[in-house]
């Protein structure tokens, strides 16, 4: 889960208070933790390549195939059918075209300044 990728991380990203903002995040209806961190991850400038890292350290291969898949600009289809917590993925690619990879999802930033 989110606080997972958290401790997956560069140290000193967030303490221990941001955490419980995040946490928070799960009362209100418009928003979850886990949009709030990736959020709050693209706010500070954190690269996809740091979230793609941290993503295979914790062997998440869903998340990493929707991150593939978007940087070379292959369409996911969803199966809904698979949706599940098991170890099957519930997306799949499909071959199309693109016009380029974006270079990041989030702006290009130093990690120093972040914290």
């Amino acid at each position: 889960g989110w606080k997972s990728l958290i401790a997956f991380l560069p140290d000193g990203l967030y303490d221990m208070n941001e955490v419980e903002n995040f946490s928070l995040l799960s009362m209100r209806q418009d928003t979850t933790p886990a949009h709030g961190l990736i959020s709050d991850l693209g706010k500070r400038g954190i690269s996809v390549e740091v979230l793609r890292h941290a993503l295979a350290d914790m062997d998440h291969k869903e998340a990493l195939e929707v991150i593939d898949a978007e940087i070379s600009g292959t369409p996911l289809r969803f199966d809904a059918s698979r949706m599940n917590r098991s170890s099957t993925s519930s997306v799949t690619s499909s071959p199309g075209s693109s016009s380029g990879p974006p270079s990041s999802f989030f702006p290009p930033s130093d990690y120093s300044q972040a914290t």
